[in-house]
């Protein structure tokens, strides 16, 4: 639009709710006539609107006037705002002069998105510790940057600063190593670390449970439920895994994708693990997603020989284009039991499983083993699995022994992907129809 904002003064002051999403003309003086102006003699010439609400997404303002704003703001958008600097996010935050003086209170901040800004993060200090819901992704900020939204003390012990109350946190792209996520408030249920390709396994443990040489706890693992580690395509991820069991066991949604040096021990480690003794080391994660997925150009290195350890719980699983997966690895998410019949560990519970794969890879998935997958699978996704045959896909449906009696009931299938495989036996796909008369033929 073409407001610049110059005549927002004559709006009523009791508005709460304001949105200025791409308003490419409004200038930061005209933003200054939504806050508190007084005279040269210090007398108050007009109020700060007393918003709740502010989007001031995609803008051009450099933030130079947010101090004069009502300091009850309690959801702001600066999002893609180009021009917004450091000192501009300072004038959200507590200023005070060379004295000590208050200038002006931090706002009242519950959620703040800087998101695709050029910040560094260097005034992050200065806002409320209040704030739950902080969107910071942006590739020039700074593990420095990360500490000032933790607990800080000085030489003595003294606090500085507490750490922000953060229930959510994105720092998508940072150009973080991330040395300093264990200042971080425990509370944080929410992260967000894809694409910051600088990350290391002992940057992951800043986020879990960690104890000194004589056992005392150092600090205790962020109640994370949701957690993002994935790697943009592009870049060589270091992640490994080796400390994924320092993680809280809460975690109920993980992506590791494109995590191209993952292990098969890394895995492990989000799963149920005993000494020689039978003793609980640590429990599995509850997870309810988790992707594995690989990068098509490398295929990663997870064979599957430790998915037997992982959550029963598990509805949605992505192990696309990780070329070393074999039969006995999908065998790991089903039913498996003894000589004697006793049950070794149950099916996972999956809705949605994708073992698709990629032509540059020879996949060693012939579907032997799908017969042991839950039979509550309904989008199962094998594209490209290059040696899948006929007797695999018979694994998905209803099969019966030779005096008629139930081996396993059908999957509940209703979408498939079996595009530029080798099942081009019409018989099997008609097979396919007939039991699954819903079926969805998915295809890339």
């Amino acid at each position: 639009t073409s407001i610049a904002g110059s005549t927002l003064d004559t709006l009523f002051r009791g508005i709460e709710e304001l949105n200025f999403y791409q308003c490419q003309k409004l200038t930061d003086e005209g933003l200054a006539n939504l806050g508190l102006k007084c005279n040269a003699e210090g007398a108050i010439i007009r109020e700060a609107m007393r918003l709740k609400k502010l989007d001031l997404t995609c803008t051009q303002i450099t933030g130079s006037t947010l101090n004069v704003l009502s300091r009850g703001i309690v959801e702001l958008n600066l999002s893609w705002c180009s021009q917004i600097t450091d000192t501009g996010v300072a004038n959200l935050g507590l200023k005070r002069d060379a004295q000590g003086t208050v200038i002006h209170p931090a706002m009242q901040l519950r959620k703040l998105h800087l998101k695709s800004t050029l910040i560094t993060g260097s005034t992050l200090n200065t806002l409320s510790r209040g704030i739950k819901e902080l969107d910071c992704s942006s590739h020039l900020l700074t593990d420095e940057a990360v500490a000032h939204l933790g607990l800080k003390h000085n030489a003595q012990g003294v606090v500085i600063h507490e750490a922000m109350r953060l229930r959510k946190l994105d720092l998508c792209c940072a150009k973080i190593t991330g040395s300093t996520l264990n200042m971080l408030s425990r509370g944080i249920v929410e992260l967000n670390l894809s694409w910051c390709s600088l990350l290391t396994d002992e940057a992951v443990a800043n986020l879990g449970l960690k104890h000194d040489a004589q056992g005392a706890v150092i600090h205790e693992a962020m109640q994370l439920k949701k957690l993002d580690l994935s790697q943009n395509h592009t870049t060589s991820s270091t992640i490994t895994g080796s400390t994924l069991n320092t993680l809280s066991r809460g975690i109920v949604e993980l992506d590791l994708s494109y995590c191209g040096n993952l292990t098969d021990a890394g895995v492990a480690n989000l799963g149920l693990k005993r000494d020689a003794q039978g003793t609980l080391i640590h429990p599995a994660m509850q997870l309810r997603k988790l992707n594995l997925s690989q990068d098509y150009t490398y295929g990663g290195t997870i064979t599957g020989s430790t998915l037997d350890t992982l959550s029963r719980d598990i509805e949605e699983l992505n192990l696309a284009n990780c070329k070393n997966l074999t039969d006995a690895g999908v065998a790991n998410l089903g039913l498996k039991r003894d000589a004697q019949g006793t049950v070794i560990h149950p099916a996972m519970q999956l809705r949605k499983l994708n073992l698709s794969q990629h032509y540059t890879h020879d996949s060693s998935i012939t579907g032997s083993t799908l017969d042991t997958l839950s039979r509550g699978i309904e989008d199962l996704d094998l594209h490209m699995c290059n040696n899948l045959t006929d007797a695999g896909i018979a694994n998905l449906r209803l099969k019966r022994n030779a005096q008629d009696d139930v081996i396993h009931p059908a999957m509940q299938l209703k979408k498939i992907n079996i595009s530029l495989t080798k099942i081009a036996n019409s018989t099997t796909v008609a097979a396919l129809e007939k039991e699954f008369p819903d079926l969805e033929f998915g295809y890339p």
